[in-house]
């Protein structure tokens, strides 16, 4: 429990407040997580603060809002008024000096949150506090472990990470663990983690593997910020982690990259599970007009694509590896797009090769 926790907890029965007699949102996630890092029970995906929907009702994914915003929509509006008034009320909350007017500041602040999106002010929020150092770190922290704790929605509760990831202590890691756990908060969950914890990676990692929508997409972005990953997290992300159900796309080349996808392709033994996962990975690259990174993009697309054939030409036919083939030789037979290619390291010489391999593994009986 938090100093503000102690100090605010009395009067909260006797105060209406926007979250009494809810269940907070991370009590949700905490009540429904599965053993093993497996993610949420579907009852769990499953916000309480969801509103009513009809036939009508445009619904995004959890997640989906925030993602799409993040991703393609590179301006952002003038909100440093709204910024100015989360700042005042949230420095009213840090120098209360009662518990009744702590828990009435909170309350203002709290709904005020509910107000805005997160996304949209949580940068200039966090730079201006940091710049202005106007509230001492155990008064923002015990104010943002609060909300976090309490926050039955969420808005309020995406900002209150953003918040704890300023301050946070080792022991807050499992707390920012859970909250992302659900792709609605992982990216605020994520960046607080990196802020804050002396080693986020194996936590990364944890959500990682917990979330399968615009959450894992986001965690995986962070994990390639940070350098030398063990060979366990890199093969993970070849067999499994470029998964989504978003759109494979987003993560294949990170994914590629940072799972070194070439020097695992060049091994002499490969394993089913990379092949695989190396196929798809490659066909989602391969695919041309889409919103995320392609084959074009990638440096060792040439040599990755040759040890993969290389290794699908040994191996007992399947269709799934038909399809990847199918679909490398459209790609190789998009005269538009070559000069292009050829400039950025797909030679014409290697192009006629992989050619006629492509057909001679088409043309294989069975």
């Amino acid at each position: 429990m938090s100093e503000f926790d102690r100090r605010t907890t009395p009067p909260i029965d006797a105060l209406a407040v926007p979250w009494a007699g809810r269940v907070s949102l991370v009590e949700h996630l905490h009540a429904h997580l599965l053993p093993d890092d497996a993610g949420l029970s579907a009852a769990g995906q499953a916000l309480p603060d969801e509103p009513q929907v009809t036939p009508e009702t445009l619904r995004w994914a959890p997640g989906a809002l925030d993602g799409v915003m993040s991703h393609h929509m590179a301006g952002k509006d003038d909100r440093t008024e709204q910024v100015q008034i989360l700042t005042s009320a949230l420095y009213d909350c840090a120098r209360s000096d009662t518990d009744d007017v702590a828990i009435a500041k909170l309350a203002g602040l709290y709904a005020l949150l509910c107000e805005a999106q997160a996304l949209q002010v949580v940068d200039a929020l966090s730079e201006r506090i940091v710049e202005e150092r106007a509230i001492p770190p155990q008064a923002l922290h015990g104010i943002a472990r609060y909300l976090v704790e309490v926050a039955a929605d969420r808005e309020p509760l995406k900002l209150g990470l953003a918040l704890l990831g300023l301050v946070a202590q080792p022991e807050d890691e499992e707390l920012l663990v859970v909250a992302g756990s659900h792709d609605e908060f992982t990216l605020f969950a994520a960046v607080a983690l990196m802020q804050s914890q002396p080693d986020p990676l194996p936590a990364l990692w944890r959500l990682a593997r917990r979330v399968h929508g615009w959450g894992r997409i986001h965690v995986i972005e962070r994990l390639a910020r940070m350098g030398e990953l063990p060979d366990a997290l890199r093969d993970w992300l070849l067999c499994d982690g470029y998964r989504n159900d978003v759109m494979i796309e987003y993560t294949a080349l990170l994914c590629a990259q940072v799972g070194r996808l070439q020097a695992a392709l060049e091994r002499e033994s490969v394993s089913d599970a990379i092949l695989d996962g190396a196929g798809q990975i490659l066909s989602a690259l391969l695919t041309t007009g889409g919103p995320a990174a392609t084959m074009d993009d990638y440096g060792d697309g040439a040599a990755v694509l040759s040890a993969f054939l290389h290794h699908v030409e040994r191996r007992p036919a399947r269709l799934f590896d038909v399809g990847v083939i199918r679909g490398l030789v459209d790609w190789l037979d998009d005269e538009e797009s070559w000069p292009e290619r050829q400039a950025r390291g797909f030679s014409a010489e290697w192009r006629r090769d992989l050619r006629e391999r492509c057909r001679a593994f088409l043309s294989r009986s069975g």
